[in-house]
């Protein structure tokens, strides 16, 4: 990862090149929907990137480290939508009756 970090992995209290060994990077909520820590705050270790993805290495008491992606937290950079104040768009019964037309029709052709 070298000097630079990833926007989204520093801390929101200050941008630093090098880290103390002892010092934690603040803390984090999981929010991934189905991750069975969600609405949890953990301790941040560390920020890595691995598989090109910034995870962060968090602290849980109980159970030590464990890695989730800074995307599953609330560090995650804010969706369009919710820069904007809108909610995110679902797809109504008939656009998925549509698009599951469109699904069967592309694999007949694909025949």
């Amino acid at each position: 990862m070298g000097a630079a970090k990833s926007a989204s992995c520093r801390s929101p209290r200050s941008i630093r090149t090098a880290q103390s060994p002892n010092e934690a990077s603040g803390w984090v909520e999981v929010r991934h929907p189905f991750h069975p820590f969600r609405g949890h705050r953990f301790q941040v270790l560390k920020c890595r990137r691995v598989g090109g993805i910034d995870t962060l290495i968090l602290r849980d008491v109980a159970r030590g480290s464990f890695a989730v992606p800074v995307q599953w937290t609330d560090r995650a950079a804010p969706e369009a939508y919710e820069r904007f104040g809108d909610s995110p768009r679902r797809l109504s019964l008939d656009t998925l009756c549509d698009l599951v037309e469109l699904i069967e029709l592309l694999t007949q052709r694909a025949r």
